[in-house]
């Protein structure tokens, strides 16, 4: 018996082994891609979201950091315009002049401080450190400057004779003046000769001038109020009045009282006239009289400062200079029986203990008298003198202008000090 043939029998595709499997994991690995894919969207978003927040948050705080710096150069701005006022180093003290200043977005404060000694108010010649702290949101920016004085000297200093007053040259008399003009806040009489140039506001007579006139002149500025005050402030007593004679004066050396550093010594006159005959000075020397009396220089003398930058004289009253004999004359030791250099007064850097040396006789720097001045016989000045009220000069006068104090201006005798920015000194200072 023949059996039948029978094909073999198949197990439909969906019911072979493995295939449900196979199908059920690559469903399953799409899943996954698709969370994946999800996943990394979302980070990505995130990430760029974050990014935002960061650049967004960087240009803020440099925006903040831009704004902070902005206000620490407006805290020093704000310093600098404050010391335009004449009186800001009496007036301000030395340290934190503003202090959480409301300003734009946000504040400043402003410190002003003097680097040497601390102090603002003693001495206008020295520098003035500004430090400006910027504030912006959590932002901070310092910005420090050093500040200089920029000194402005009366146009008086330039000549060497200012009158706020007349000025007159008596009849016949010679006065010669060099380096420098005579001048006049009012009137010039002269009735003798002038050899240099004369600068005045108004001419009565001009008489005759060996050099320019200038008129009418624009009127000088004179020292302030505070000149006398200033210089008397930091003076010693000299504790002499009356004449004053055959004695040598100097910082290292006062025989006549307690000595003082800088050679500044004050004499109050009290109801007399003054003195001075015979003597040396290396130093300044502030008298201050009752009214109408006189300080009176006479015979020889050699006055002359110990600071190039004080005046070497300041009288509060009337001051006549009377030379004896002619310009030439010398301060003689053996003459006064005293010696003019000793130890601690040295002349041209010599000491010694004899009387045998001579000395040119003439006043060296700035004279300054509130009063009338009056030039007699001879005198010899080289340097400045300013009198508040009327010059006259009787004799024969030689006067040399000294151009170092005009360059270098002593304080009370100046237009102003305004500061100015030392080049260079600009910096960001970090805590």
């Amino acid at each position: 018996m023949t059996t039948p043939l029978r094909h073999p029998t198949r197990t439909p595709r969906s019911d072979r082994p493995g295939r449900r499997l196979v199908t059920r994991s690559r469903r399953g690995s799409a899943y996954a891609l698709v969370l994946i894919t999800s996943a990394l969207v979302s980070v990505i978003g995130l990430s760029a979201i974050g990014v935002v927040r960061i650049q967004r948050r960087s240009a803020e705080d440099s925006a903040d950091i831009a704004q902070a710096r902005l206000n620490a150069e407006a805290a020093i701005e704000f310093g600098m315009l404050a010391m335009q006022a004449k009186s800001w180093r009496s007036t301000k003290a030395n340290g934190t002049w503003e202090a959480g200043r409301k300003f734009h977005d946000g504040e400043f404060t402003l410190d002003v401080t003097d680097p040497l000694d601390g102090d603002l108010a003693d001495d206008p010649l020295e520098p003035v450190r500004i430090l400006g702290t910027g504030a912006c949101g959590a932002a901070r920016f310092k910005l420090e400057v050093m500040l200089e004085p920029e000194l402005t000297p009366l146009d008086a200093l330039r000549t060497c004779l200012h009158a706020g007053g007349d000025l007159t040259i008596g009849l016949l008399h010679v006065v010669t003046a060099g380096g420098g003009p005579l001048s006049t806040n009012g009137k010039l009489n002269n009735s003798g000769t002038v050899t240099g140039d004369v600068e005045a506001v108004q001419v009565t007579s001009a008489g005759v001038i060996v050099g320019a006139l200038t008129t009418p002149a624009p009127a000088k500025t004179m020292p302030g109020a505070t000149a006398l005050s200033y210089y008397r402030g930091i003076a010693t007593p000299l504790g002499a009045a009356g004449t004053i004679e055959h004695v040598a004066i100097g910082a290292a050396d006062n025989p006549l009282g307690a000595e003082n550093a800088d050679g500044v010594y004050y004499i109050d006159g009290g109801s007399g006239d003054v003195t001075l005959r015979e003597l040396r000075l290396v130093g300044t020397l502030v008298v201050d009289l009752a009214n109408k009396k006189q300080l009176r220089i006479i015979d020889t003398v050699r006055l002359e400062p110990h600071r190039a930058d004080y005046p070497v004289l300041i009288v509060n009253g009337e001051l006549v200079l009377d030379f004896s004999g002619s310009a030439l004359s010398v301060l003689s030791e053996s003459s006064a029986s005293t010696n003019f250099n000793p130890i601690g007064i040295p002349y041209a850097g010599v000491t010694d203990v004899d009387t045998g040396d001579s000395y040119p006789s003439t006043i060296q720097g700035l004279v300054y008298v509130t009063g009338n001045a009056t030039f007699s016989t001879t005198a010899s000045v080289n340097g400045t003198v300013i009198c508040g009220g009327n010059a006259t000069l009787s004799g024969t006068h030689t006067l040399t202008h000294d151009s170092t104090l005009y360059d270098n201006p002593p304080a009370e005798f100046r237009e102003s000090a305004t500061m100015k920015v030392t080049p260079g000194s600009w910096s960001q200072k970090v805590d």
